[in-house]
């Protein structure tokens, strides 16, 4: 926490059960702000303006792959062909009648990963004032049927493989009446859409009609809603959060109004799921200034290949890859050794100390230690890193900072939100904490006294605050509420238009604020003790040895257990450092040797940590497989499904209490 950087200011009095509320330093004149650009107060203003500026430069960009699995350089449309399919896709839709008026809405879904063609319809959306309904696969079957039957949607965008799956819900009851497949349709699959009773067309079919057909453009106002956002959720059926024009756009101006800087000559990988808000956000500052966006080829394991082909200046990740980001580099520098591994240690203890002065910036050690390394990892150009879902540790922040050279920053944000909400300033080196509210929104604490947090607390864990509990946010992109439920609505947004976002933090002196607990994910022990286990997960996921961890209490019980994702490269780097090199991974893993070192790992996160002793793992079982989202135990934002979690483990969780049985 810098105390030179003022986060922001009170502009309302505390309330018995709530603090004062706060506002960002950054807002002008004082007052939230819904929109950043005169010209650009809606998504579809947003992009007609980059293609003002860059109507004949690159805007979306794709790898083909050849017929040997090979990715080439990408592949660009420029911004007037963009446009051009866009009016051609929407006024086929239009044609056809395929997005009707259902509940003051006209709702079109898509069920795709990232692509050119998911945004071709999500502009034709914008520019028509259709309301795109994103789903994914990872939401699970049942989910999936659930959103078809509430939105009632007619028509459903898909690539060729989520095609079959949507057929195949067909018999269900859904009341769905039309695929739409990215891809130029096949015999099989006419034939599969024939026998459920859909009508199936390829893009290219709808584009044409559109074409032959054209219908002008009407463009929606700020306050019209531009999406159903379905939230992944942890736990339970999917909620639709309702976002207007006006929340996205005020996101967008809060992200520049803090330091986001992009320009016509910016360059974005895009690779974090669609579906989900901050994707979709975060490709909106580089479309008003005619930047370009390059999607991934579609797998996780060939990003990096990707990121050194577009060689991105803005790059949003998650602390899971920034993860292993780091611990490959380190890899690799432990492995080379000699002057390389001295030089580069030398370079991040300079580059710390620069840090702690200000500035991220060093004429030798960046030109000649860490110019090598951004390259081999496709960051060489790289400007702006932003890090969100998950808290990053303080030692990757700080490795990245050194490392990059650029503004690497921590935010925060929810569905409900319009994803980004909380945000550290660009120039702000420190760690520990994901800033203060942006520009278009104020925030305020809500006391939970269950959990001993209070907004009159003034110290946490032995550092100064102004204030603990739960995080309430109120503003321009804060959504109005849930679709078709009401009563979800008046549970989550107070009176006063908060809304109760779950999640415990302290606010510094300066404004800065930090998530320390969630208040929804957290039980009671047999004692009577309550643990926050999204907490306890990430101070026991720093341990080298650990990928993934879920922590668990059975309210009948005393101590807590886990189930332990073993991190290959971290158990091979403990067992060459404790005489085990000759043992593979998968022998490590069942040995008691691991286990013991991870106790001794966790014990030392304990007393770091300040645990209370209910708070101690007693006893965990070590697996080999990573949790993904294809395997459904990880959201598409890779937070874990923790009922989902217990159901698959639960055989596991019972050893592990029967193993114990006196404790």
């Amino acid at each position: 926490m810098n105390p030179k950087v003022q986060y922001s200011h009170e502009v309302a009095p505390a309330k018995e059960t709530c603090s004062p509320t706060w506002r960002s330093c950054d807002c002008p004149e004082g007052k939230n702000r819904s929109y950043y650009y005169d010209d650009a107060k809606t998504l579809h203003e947003c992009f007609m303006r980059g293609r003002r500026i860059s109507g004949d430069k690159p805007c979306y960009g794709y790898r083909p792959i050849d017929a040997e699995g090979k990715a080439g350089d990408y592949v660009w449309l420029t911004y007037n062909e963009v446009w051009e399919r866009v009016q051609d896709f929407a006024s086929g839709l239009i044609y056809l009648d395929l997005v009707p008026v259902k509940f003051d809405l006209r709702c079109i879904g898509v069920f795709s990963r990232n692509s050119v063609e998911w945004c071709i319809l999500e502009q034709a959306c914008n520019a028509y004032g259709f309301t795109i309904v994103p789903t994914y696969e990872t939401l699970g079957a049942d989910a999936m049927l659930y959103i078809l039957r509430e939105t009632e949607m007619k028509t459903i965008v898909c690539s060729s493989v989520e095609t079959v799956k949507i057929l195949s819900m067909a018999e269900k009851g859904i009341p769905l009446e039309v695929v739409i497949q990215m891809e130029d349709a096949t015999e099989t699959d006419k034939k599969l859409a024939s026998d459920a009773h859909i009508k199936l067309y390829s893009m290219s079919e709808v584009e044409k009609l559109g074409h032959e057909h054209r219908v002008e453009c009407t463009p929606p106002k700020p306050e019209d809603v531009c999406t159903i956002c379905y939230t992944s959720g942890t736990t339970g059926i999917p909620k639709g959060v309702i976002i207007t024009n006006e929340n996205i756009i005020a996101s967008v101006a809060g992200c520049l109004d803090t330091g986001l800087y992009v320009t016509s000559e910016s360059r974005y990988l895009s690779y974090l799921p669609l579906a989900h808000v901050l994707e979709r956000l975060l490709h909106l500052p580089l479309l008003q200034e005619g930047g370009r966006i390059g999607f991934y080829q579609g797998s996780t394991l060939t990003i990096l290949d990707d990121m050194k082909t577009l060689r991105p200046t803005v790059f949003t990740s998650v602390p899971r890859l920034l993860n292993k980001i780091h611990q490959k580099v380190m890899e690799k520098i432990n492995k080379t050794g000699g002057l390389t591994k001295f030089l580069f240690d030398r370079g991040i203890q300079a580059k710390k100390a620069g840090l702690a002065r200000g500035y991220n910036t060093h004429w030798f050690y960046d030109t000649f230690v860490f110019s090598k390394v951004k390259q081999s990892i496709g960051l060489d150009d790289i400007q702006i890193t932003i890090s969100g879902s998950a808290p990053l540790s303080a030692e990757v922040l700080t490795f990245l900072r050194c490392v990059l050279g650029n503004r690497v920053v921590e935010g925060y944000g929810a569905t409900e939100t319009s994803a980004a909400t909380i945000l550290q300033e660009y120039y702000d080196y420190t760690s520990g904490h994901v800033g203060g509210p942006m520009t278009c929104c104020d925030m305020r604490l809500e006391d939970v006294p269950d959990m001993h947090y209070l907004h009159t607390d003034t110290e946490h864990n032995g550092e100064a605050c102004i204030g603990r509990g739960e995080l309430c946010l109120r503003g321009y992109n804060v959504s109005r509420g849930y679709f078709r439920h009401p009563e979800l609505t008046k549970e989550a947004f107070d009176e006063d238009g908060f809304f109760h976002t779950g999640d415990i933090v302290m606010v510094y002196p300066n404004g800065a604020t930090k998530i320390i607990d969630r208040k929804k994910n957290f039980f009671k022990l047999s004692q009577g003790e309550y643990v926050a286990a999204e907490k306890l997960e990430i101070i026991y996921g720093q341990c080298p040895m650990v990928s993934q961890i879920f922590v668990y209490g059975d309210s009948a019980r005393s101590f807590l257990v886990a189930i332990v994702v073993a991190d290959e490269s971290g158990v091979m780097m403990w067992a060459k450092e404790h005489g085990l090199a000759e043992k593979s991974f998968e022998e490590l893993c069942d040995s008691e040797e691991l286990k013991k070192g991870m106790k001794e790992e966790f014990a030392r996160l304990v007393k770091e940590n300040g645990l209370k002793g209910f708070e101690r793992i007693v006893d965990f079982k070590i697996e080999k497989e990573q949790w993904t989202t294809e395997n459904g135990l990880l959201t598409p934002t890779f937070k874990l499904k923790r009922a989902l979690a217990k159901k698959e483990f639960q055989k596991e969780l019972d050893s592990l209490y029967a193993a114990n049985p006196e404790h």
